[in-house]
């Protein structure tokens, strides 16, 4: 398993390029060169190989992480439509940070939870019919591989 946790967005999109680009790079070697190099050609599948896995669903699951605010679900979303045009297809979203209306009863607290239910709803909309996943703030980092299956129960509810 390889997890790309990569911000910002940009950087995430170049370094997914990169097998497309250097494929690119190869095929133009080898048509150049009438006597293909059998390691450009080796190289070249290799690449193909990659490729293939990075589209099939099978091999690899993209699941993009926005918290919800507007810059952060317009730029994930767009990411996820920069993916799809090379063929590779997020699964779902993580909405991360999600405030609890219990601990949001006044304030700025308040204020910030209304701003984050309003996030939340143009986000259903505009990735529909993508799955949401809810991640809630947290009171400290994940680290660990406790602190991740117990956070993975609560999100998908096993």
């Amino acid at each position: 398993y390889f997890v790309l946790d990569t911000a910002p967005t940009g950087h995430t999109l170049r370094l997914l390029e990169l097998p497309f680009e250097y494929k690119k790079q190869i095929d133009m070697k080898l048509k150049g060169n009438t006597s293909s190099k059998p390691d450009a050609s080796q190289g070249n599948s290799k690449i193909e190989s990659l490729i293939r896995r990075l589209k099939n669903t099978e091999n690899a699951t993209f699941l993009l992480v926005a918290y919800p605010e507007f810059t952060p679900i317009h730029e994930s979303y767009r990411a996820m439509k920069d993916l799809e045009r090379v063929g590779i297809n997020a699964q779902g979203i993580f909405l991360n940070h999600i405030l609890s209306s219990v601990d949001c009863q006044s304030g700025f607290g308040l204020e910030r939870w209304k701003l984050q239910q309003h996030y939340l709803y143009k986000a259903f909309d505009l990735y529909n019919p993508k799955p949401l996943f809810s991640i809630p703030l947290q009171p400290s980092e994940i680290i660990g591989i406790e602190k991740v299956k117990k956070l993975s129960d609560e999100i998908f509810k096993k």
